[in-house]
């Protein structure tokens, strides 16, 4: 059995509408909800940490500090695109390097749709006998979300009210076990918080929202 804990990077500043979608760092809020996370973190050890390449994902995990045996950056943990075209492309970042302290992506799966890249990670991981945090993105962590739930995605996910109600917010923490088959996998909590939520400003409504997960953006 393959114990999973994914969490969902600190805000961006696409969030709030500072950066382009693309690759945008974290804002000075962000870094602070990631040190805070640290806490949790420090009580806990992975045998394996997964880290999407992206600098929101990255940067995230770095300010954590999380106690891990391995490192490994994968793009198959990036964030859904939803074929929204100019802006949305990950062909403009490539070839993405990543830092020295973790293993290069293995998968060049950059430009495959997003239950692809779920099933090929979830298929590789099966059977680890050990430990395995996911540092990544809500719209990703939702296919990995019906991928556990035996409800699998087969190309990019579609996101109405009902599924905007389960993205995961900033720094939230889910826990899923992987075992030896589809059927036999499961999801323990969803979206558990690790610090207070900030309502944030959706730029293109110009509307306070009381939760990131009430967010039209997939950041």
């Amino acid at each position: 059995m393959t114990e999973l804990t994914l969490i969902r990077h600190a805000q961006s500043r696409a969030q709030t509408g500072e950066e382009p979608w693309l690759d945008p760092d974290l804002t000075p809020l962000g870094q602070r909800q990631a040190r805070a996370a640290a806490t949790y973190f420090s009580g806990n050890r992975f045998d394996l940490t997964i880290v999407s390449p992206l600098l929101r994902a990255r940067k995230t995990f770095e300010l954590m500090r999380v106690r891990t045996t391995e490192i490994q950056f994968d793009a198959r943990l990036v964030e859904v695109t939803l074929n929204r075209g100019p802006g949305y492309d990950y062909r403009a970042l490539l070839p993405y390097l990543t830092p020295s302290y973790g293993r290069p992506d293995q998968s060049d799966m950059w430009l495959a749709p997003a239950g692809r890249r779920v099933a090929s990670l979830l298929a590789e991981l099966r059977g680890f006998p050990g430990r395995v945090l996911m540092v990544g993105h809500c719209g990703t962590f939702h296919v990995i979300r019906h991928y556990l739930l035996g409800d699998p995605i087969d190309g990019e996910p579609m996101f109405d009210r009902a599924a905007r109600a389960l993205i995961m917010d900033n720094v939230a923490l889910t826990t899923a076990r992987l075992g030896a088959s589809p059927r036999h996998d499961a999801v323990l909590q969803w979206n558990q918080p690790l610090l207070p939520q900030p309502a944030v400003v959706d730029p293109r409504s110009l509307q306070v929202l009381k939760s990131p997960t009430q967010s039209a953006q997939q950041e």
